[in-house]
């Protein structure tokens, strides 16, 4: 990697720590940009050359953010021996992050749903793809199929989480419970 490619991804990571802080403190709506751009150390016109508006400044967080979770979750995966303790161990991560902040959860899922964002596509793409390869030893041919299903049993968690209707652990016992249920039919 080169030494622009270099900078360009410090300058996204700074954007990214500096609007986490932010919104931490005091949430997405009171945050401004020009708050984001001064904590980032950069001026107001660098951040809208990588996040245009507040929304897209959340999507570049949120994949910062989820795009470490997902590695952390994949390499805590990695030392599991039965499928339910993986995708537990994968999966936890991320459903701590999305408790940890309710509202931003909200905020974060919903510009990731309206972001026609190719990178966004690609990363959950990867996700689903590195997930069959991890089920494959007890899903066999079709592991893709079951990351598929426990992917989507993630996202309906998520939002029984994020829209209030579960409480955390609420959310990763129906969550575990539909994983429970797509084992059932895996080779």
């Amino acid at each position: 990697m080169g030494r622009r490619e270099e900078k360009k991804q410090r300058t996204r990571a700074a954007i990214a720590a500096a609007a986490a802080e932010l919104f931490a403190r005091q949430g997405f709506e009171a945050t401004r940009t020009r708050e984001i751009a001064e904590a980032a150390g950069i001026a107001e016109g660098t951040l809208f050359n990588y996040a245009p508006t507040k929304e897209a400044v959340v999507v570049l967080l949120w994949k910062s953010k989820v795009s470490e979770l997902i590695e952390e979750g994949f390499a805590r995966a990695g030392e599991a021996d039965t499928p339910e303790a993986a995708i537990e161990a994968l999966f936890a991560p991320l459903f701590a992050f999305y408790a940890a902040d309710l509202d931003l959860a909200r905020v974060f899922l919903e510009q990731v749903a309206r972001a026609n964002d190719a990178d966004l596509r690609a990363l959950d793409e990867v996700f689903v793809a590195r997930l069959g390869l991890l089920l494959a030893p007890w899903a066999g041919l079709s592991s893709i199929a079951a990351a598929m299903n426990v992917f989507a049993a993630y996202l309906f968690a998520v939002m029984g989480l994020v829209g209030e209707r579960l409480d955390p652990a609420s959310a990763r016992e129906v969550f575990r419970q539909m994983v429970a249920l797509q084992r059932k039919g895996w080779g």
